[in-house]
């Protein structure tokens, strides 16, 4: 029988999902890990190939920061990256996921399927990769209960 961890983490990898959850986990410390002012002009669009893209909000700071490329790769170590790419784009600004009204929404499971979705994951050693999970499983939990 295999361990549920990795048959999860097979599954994220068969489905893309590797990537998206790393993705969301660099724009959850984006603030922490730049500050300000850079976070203010700058956040990470896209994931591919160990390939993370940065939206820069004006021309000039996408030139300021092309001279901060290997400070901004060297900060995102823990992430394994093997490229940065800066490009002009829209940016993202902190969503409202923290909002008051979100955490209504998110403390709505009931507490026998919070318990349900604790137990699913308690095998997965990775703690960021059993978060990333369990933020999926939970929303789509939410998102099938509005529809009922």
């Amino acid at each position: 029988m295999q361990h549920i961890s990795s048959v999860l983490l097979r599954l994220s990898n068969d489905l893309g999902l590797q990537e998206r959850m790393l993705l969301q986990q660099i724009e959850e410390s984006w603030q922490q890990t730049f500050g300000k002012p850079i976070s203010l002009h700058t956040s990470p669009s896209d994931l591919k190939d160990a390939e993370l893209t940065i939206n820069v909000d004006s021309p000039v700071w996408l030139q300021q920061l092309k001279f901060l490329q290997p400070m901004m790769l060297k900060k995102l170590d823990k992430y394994h990256l093997k490229s940065i790419k800066l490009r002009l784009g829209k940016i993202k600004r902190k969503s409202k996921v923290n909002s008051p009204a979100n955490k209504q929404k998110i403390s709505a499971l009931s507490k026998s399927d919070r318990e349900w979705l604790n137990k699913l994951l308690s095998d997965v050693p990775d703690a960021e990769i059993r978060e990333s999970i369990k933020k999926a499983i939970h929303n789509s939990l939410i998102h099938s209960k509005k529809k009922e």
